[in-house]
């Protein structure tokens, strides 16, 4: 599956309309708000009796409500329906299992988790992770609960906490714009190394995969009186800054790219493979392990500075600072 699709379920009493944009969506919130009444709805269509219940998907998707018997009937394992979207209620316990994590992905399919866990074998975007809003006309929506990049002050930390250890861990410590640029080693340590660092830290991470993971990221932010910056990933950023000079289409729908699902897990997954492959055979040839030196050229590391939102605060950094 590619894109966005928009969907609709109403019966007498309740209106649903929202846009599902990436495979994995996720819905939080209290309880006795309509998440289950989402999914009893669905149910009911496919299952029991659809009438009194309407359900429209566009680009002609459906919605299906999956649970742990259909799991284990392989539902996920039938490639020959398309633009499937799944509805998972809270409380499945299949969701946890490394089983799923592999059959999701590699089924393509679109699925929407009402679960306030954890997922650690999940990679989920920051900005797919919504509550339910009703609206003045009595319309539910979904509302997103983590909307912004930049958490806390944008402003100069003596510590930089990258996600990384590769290439964006590598650009931060060449400019030498702060005492110590650390790696995390993955998102799921960014907590652990946020406990052991002394002093105010600047995060970067790539939103694009954090989602399972900001909420504990933002206490241990607030507590060291630090600052996360999570855009999608540093070669969206890379990507962004205009330094890769082409007039490929893809370029020009970097904040809405159609993904396939199939290939890339993330979005994150998506904007490497696209940044390599604009890049092969150039001075710019972008390895995830290793950045090419001419990344951290001044003119260029500029660019992805404001791309960044951080030229203004580092703005003191000079040529001399590389190496």
């Amino acid at each position: 599956m590619t894109g966005s699709f928009l969907v609709e379920i109403r019966n007498a009493d309740v209106y649903y309309k929202f846009t599902v944009r990436r495979n994995i969506t996720v819905l939080r919130g209290e309880g006795a708000t309509g998440k289950t009444m989402l999914y009893r709805l669905v149910d009911t269509f496919n299952n029991v009796d659809s009438r009194g219940v309407s359900v429209r998907v566009d680009r002609g998707a459906t919605v299906e409500t999956l649970n742990r018997q259909r799991f284990s009937d392989g539902v996920l394992l039938n490639r020959t329906k398309q633009n499937r979207i799944f509805i998972i209620d809270e409380n499945s316990d299949f969701v946890y299992s490394n089983e799923f994590a592999v059959q999701a992905q590699a089924s393509g399919y679109y699925f929407i988790l009402i679960n306030r866990d954890k997922l650690d074998q999940i990679s989920c975007s920051i900005h797919e992770i919504y509550q339910l809003q009703t609206t003045d006309t009595r319309m539910v929506t979904f509302k997103r609960i983590y909307p912004k990049v930049y958490y806390g002050t944008p402003k100069f930390y003596p510590n930089v906490l990258t996600e990384d250890s590769g290439a964006g861990r590598q650009f931060f410590s060449r400019l030498s714009i702060a005492s110590k640029v650390i790696p995390a080693d993955g998102r799921s340590k960014i907590k652990s190394k946020l406990e052991n660092i002394s002093g105010p830290t600047l995060v970067i991470a790539d939103g694009a995969a954090l989602g399972f993971n900001i909420a504990e990221i933002l206490e241990s932010i607030k507590c060291s009186r630090g600052c996360l910056i999570a855009m999608e990933s540093f070669e969206y950023v890379i990507l962004k800054s205009g330094i890769v000079h082409s007039r490929d289409t893809r370029l020009q729908s970097l904040n809405n790219p159609d993904v396939d699902s199939v290939l890339y897990s993330s979005w994150e997954r998506y904007y490497t493979a696209l940044l390599c492959d604009l890049t092969k055979n150039t001075v710019l040839a972008y390895q995830k392990t290793h950045l090419t030196p001419e990344y951290s050229k001044y003119s260029n590391a500029i660019k992805i500075l404001q791309a960044y939102g951080l030229y203004d605060v580092y703005s003191t950094v000079s040529s001399t600072n590389y190496f």
